[in-house]
């Protein structure tokens, strides 16, 4: 007995750590079924205090698994892919120390952190511009912004971050603030009176906010209720429309926007906004998962759930095509295979997978007028690896939990040898980010 225990240990400490992770995590499942309940709860907590690093290990089924330990293993899941989802609002971190060029510097910044940087058209000196950074665990906007301003260069956010030459190195701005993944920092403000009302007037304060590319917000709003500012002697400043919900995201691949404050004009003895206090509202997606469902025996109505992110296949049939997605048919196939891909026949017909998701409390992220659930990924893997994109996608549904949506494929060979897949976050995420700006000088 006694060296048969030492075998085990010895093969043990033999292990990988990723192996040592993967026994246990298996031991904890199996335990999950023990017969007394302290044993049960004790694997249950092991599972959890092992946090998101066993979602990649926990088994995808439940065979031979009683009807309680599933249920404590779906918990467990759903609790950890919200931990792995809360992350992402985790500000990301540079570890550099180096010297090198610019856009050498800029690209390591990049890579680490996952944000891509673009810097199209500078001049060869500024390519050329050598600078020395000796980064520890820095957050990515700190590490950014003092490359920038050592090197006399500015950022764009409209359509990614694009790094431009700005001709000047001005000194850092005080009123810049860093809130995780998050910069803000106030950029403009100025007066406005109409001479023909005595009493008319507007104060208008420009913000400037941006966000660490990979967070791709679904949506991002400035509620003016929210906002609350004094001057230097306590006079509050009054909003001109205290009711109004500003929408802020312009288009997908924005990194920041420009919330424009209107308040009424203060009188000319106030000096400066000595505090200004708001909230920004964001919705982001969490950790983007592949849903997979093999084809084999075309599966009606299989759901499969992540996190807070529940997946149906519906059905998986030939339809045919109208004359529109015909021609769309043609230009895949010659984009595929050049002149000499086969003409459409008459008739023609595609495979159609139908599916639908739904989420747990995603707020307002599938009203109508968001797109980006469209861009989610969806296509087909055979055995290779090789995958095939759809070529036309039509929305089947859409409420205010759930959408559905069907795909057409051009399949070589038989439907059955492919898996479906469908990459979507698994959880809708609600973050508010409470801001406070002081001593802002007044027109």
């Amino acid at each position: 007995m006694l060296s048969s225990l030492v075998g085990w240990l010895l093969v043990y400490a033999a292990l990988s750590a990723e192996d040592a992770a993967s026994l246990q995590v298996r031991q904890w499942v199996r335990q999950l079924d023990a017969p007394q309940a302290t044993q049960r709860d004790a694997a249950e907590q092991g599972l959890l205090q092992m946090g998101p690093a066993a979602l990649d290990i926990l088994p995808d089924t439940a065979t031979g698994l009683s009807a309680e330990a599933i249920h404590r293993l779906t918990r467990i899941r759903q609790q950890l892919q919200q931990r792995r989802s809360a992350a992402t609002i985790q500000p990301s971190t540079v570890t550099l120390s180096t010297t090198a060029t610019v856009p050498e510097v800029l690209e390591a910044i990049a890579r680490q952190t996952e944000n891509p940087l673009s810097f199209p058209q500078w001049s060869e000196t500024s390519r050329r511009q050598m600078i020395a950074v000796d980064f520890h665990q820095r957050p990515f906007w700190s590490a950014l912004d003092e490359v920038l301003q050592r090197a006399g260069l500015a950022l764009e956010t409209f359509s990614g971050l694009r790094v431009i030459e700005s001709g000047s190195r001005s000194r850092f701005r005080e009123h810049v603030q860093y809130h995780g993944p998050f910069r803000l920092e106030p950029i403009e403000i100025h007066a406005r009176r109409d001479l023909r009302e005595s009493q008319s007037g507007q104060l208008l304060l420009t913000l400037r906010v941006a966000w660490e590319p990979r967070l791709r917000p679904i949506g991002v709003q400035q509620k003016l209720r929210d906002l609350r500012a004094v001057d230097e002697s306590g006079l509050a400043l009054q909003t001109t429309s205290p009711l109004a919900t500003e929408d802020l995201l312009q288009g997908a691949r924005a990194v920041g926007a420009n919330p424009i404050l209107s308040f009424k004009l203060p009188p000319r003895s106030s000096q400066r906004i000595a505090l200004l206090q708001g909230k920004l509202h964001f919705t982001l997606p969490g950790r983007v998962e592949a849903f997979r469902f093999p084809l084999s025996g075309k599966p009606q109505n299989i759901s499969k759930r992540i996190g807070a992110a529940t997946v149906v296949l519906e059905s998986v049939r030939q339809v045919p095509l109208n004359p529109a997605a015909a021609e769309l048919l043609a230009q895949v196939r010659r984009q595929r295979l050049g002149p000499q891909a086969p003409p459409v026949q008459p008739d023609p017909a595609a495979w159609q997978v139908r599916m639908r998701v739904r989420f747990d409390r995603p707020g307002t992220a599938l009203e109508s007028h968001r797109l980006w659930i469209t861009e989610n990924a969806a296509y087909l893997q055979g055995a290779d690896g090789r995958r095939i994109a759809n070529f036309r996608v039509e929305a089947t549904q859409q409420t205010e939990d759930e959408f559905g949506a069907a795909y057409l494929f051009d399949v070589p060979g038989a439907i059955e040898d492919y898996v479906f897949v469908y990459e979507s976050p698994t959880a809708i995420l609600e973050h508010v980010l409470d801001y406070q700006l002081k001593d802002i000088p007044l027109p």
